[in-house]
């Protein structure tokens, strides 16, 4: 659904004017609906890594220690890097961190050589130690700040400004986000909405994505596999 819709079918259930414009108009009630869906959005980003959210990066690495602006490596709407998903492709090793302040000043002060980096962002810079030869495709996973999607302008985006603009969340949990916002706004009763919001919530994310089965028995037999300790080979 994009938003005129979300915005209709929530007019609809409280009883309000369903409107045909949502984004834009004049009216002062659906100006502040639209904010709180925008709001509604804002706190599900912090939730959990929503798989909707998620995006790839794939860079040439330069030769030294800063790889560059994060943001110039993915997008302005740049959240975080996922943890443990940042790697060498070129020598099919992973880049472990991200290190702390005291780590990486650790890690400074101590320089070595050797086929395992470390990486760590400052002031929105991907820095490697020891320092990354140029030509390398590094690759991880990262999380977007949006909200919605605009398949008419191929853009994702951080608020929703245009009445074509498709949620990326669950419509009905921004509905039900929707609802209790709107009546606390309002000084009406919302705490039975909140509750509701905060069940829907948890539903959905419980099925977001896909889980691991967690065995707690002897009776599940892993498929082959090559275990190669790390180190010890020839790299490129």
């Amino acid at each position: 659904m994009n938003i005129l819709q979300i915005v209709q079918e929530f007019c609809g259930r409280q009883g309000l004017p369903v409107p045909s414009l949502a984004v834009g108009s004049q009216d002062d009630q659906l100006e502040q609906i639209v904010r709180l869906a925008n709001e509604v959005g804002e706190d599900l980003l912090t939730k959990r890594n929503w798989s909707t959210l998620v995006q790839e990066c794939v860079f040439t690495s330069v030769a030294g220690e800063d790889q560059g602006k994060i943001t110039n490596l993915t997008s302005p709407l740049f959240y975080k890097v996922l943890n443990e998903t940042l790697y060498d492709r070129t020598r099919r090793l992973r880049l472990f961190g991200p290190k702390s302040p005291q780590q990486w000043q650790m890690l400074k002060s101590m320089p070595f050589t050797g086929p395992f980096y470390q990486y760590r962002i400052v002031r929105g810079r991907l820095l490697t130690t020891p320092p990354l030869p140029a030509g390398h495709t590094i690759a991880f996973e990262w999380l977007q700040r949006a909200i919605c999607y605009n398949s008419n302008d191929n853009a994702y985006k951080a608020y929703f400004t245009k009445d074509d603009d498709e949620s990326l969340f669950d419509e009905q949990l921004i509905i039900k986000g929707l609802k209790w916002k709107w009546k606390f706004e309002k000084g009406f009763p919302y705490d039975a909405d909140l509750v509701a919001y905060r069940e829907a919530l948890a539903a959905v994310m419980a099925a977001d994505g896909t889980a691991s089965t967690i065995h707690m028995d002897d009776d599940f037999m892993p498929g082959p596999v090559v275990i190669v300790p790390p180190g010890n080979w020839t790299l490129p």
